[in-house]
């Protein structure tokens, strides 16, 4: 089976005055492209580039969910030129926003059999179960579960779960590409504040959160064990597949503040590659279905080598324990 790496530079941020502007974002996949390419000499990769929809200025105002027609017609666009090429590849998805994990959950979702499921692993500071609700600067204004933003990129979790209502292009993208059991989210490092009826929508969906305090000072046994925790959730005892998507602000902004949304508290790269190393000695071959990158917003590459190539190998360690990703 080939890897195969593609690119997806989706940004669909906005600037404190709600006008669109692009960012690192854009740019990052191709950063990140040769970075990956060179530590897989001995794999068979093909390469793919996802064409996108940018949106223009105060696209979708009118929608709770901002960019929602822009993104689901990139994204259906994406997953109908993917298929087409058959899915007898291992993806490796590099991004752009988080919104990437809609592709690679499709994609993932795409070798199932009719009636399974996905679970994820996700490295991340923030949650993603947001919901759309009426955009407000007051959490006090909106409903409860609801963002403040509107962004696409915030309810990721809740878009693969089915908790967005169906009116939404982007829901409906998910009800008929995307396989996934929300209580299967396993989310790693997370540190942000959880407001009151955020939490009320985690304790009804049940996703499995690691917290960064967890992985802070822990020993490499608790290491271990917080590990296989994460997989037992995923995989469903080791029974049903997964994916796994890394969201570079998982990773302290001491060490790397290259990403969109910085939050103090992170992971340092050790940590994160220590977390990915016992997943890789614990994980069964064929489990794992896809992996993405996101939210990785450099100016300089160079600036970013020593910790990215770190995780990158560490990710890439997972692929290669996996028998149908030797390219044997």
């Amino acid at each position: 089976m080939a890897t195969q790496i593609i690119e997806v530079p989706v940004d669909f941020g906005l600037t404190e005055s709600g006008v669109y502007k692009p960012s690192g974002l854009r740019i990052a996949p191709r950063l990140l492209h040769e970075i990956v390419r060179n530590k897989l000499p001995n794999l068979n990769v093909t390469e793919a580039q996802i064409t996108v929809t940018h949106p223009q200025e105060n696209s979708s105002s009118d929608n709770f969910l901002k960019f929602d027609d822009e993104l689901s017609l990139t994204y259906e666009t994406a997953v109908i030129s993917l298929l087409a090429g058959g899915t007898n590849h291992f993806p490796i998805f590099l991004g752009g926003d988080h919104t990437t994990s809609l592709l690679t959950a499709s994609l993932a979702t795409s070798q199932l059999m009719p009636n399974a499921k996905l679970g994820a692993i996700v490295f991340d500071a923030h949650t993603d179960f947001n919901r759309p609700g009426p955009i407000a600067k007051f959490r006090s204004k909106i409903p409860l579960g609801h963002t403040l933003s509107g962004n696409a990129h915030g309810m990721i979790h809740a878009l693969i779960g089915g908790l967005v209502d169906s009116k939404y292009r982007l829901a409906r993208f998910c009800k008929r590409h995307v396989k996934v059991d929300p209580s299967r989210i396993v989310l790693i490092g997370t540190r942000t504040k959880t407001y009151p009826s955020l939490a009320e929508v985690l304790n009804a969906v049940s996703p499995l959160i690691i917290d960064s305090n967890s992985i802070h000072n822990a020993s490499d046994d608790q290491l271990a064990r917080l590990a296989n925790m994460a997989l037992d959730r995923a995989t469903s005892s080791g029974r049903e597949p997964f994916y796994l998507s890394f969201d570079f602000d998982v990773l302290d902004p001491a060490i790397f503040p290259w990403v969109s949304s910085p939050v103090e508290g992170g992971l340092t790269s050790e940590e994160a590659s220590k977390m990915m190393l016992f997943i890789q000695q614990l994980l069964r071959p064929s489990l794992l279905l896809a992996i993405d990158l996101v939210e990785f917003s450099p100016k300089k590459a160079s600036d970013t080598m020593p910790v990215t190539s770190h995780i990158v190998q560490s990710l890439l360690g997972l692929i290669a324990s996996d028998q149908r990703c030797r390219g044997k």
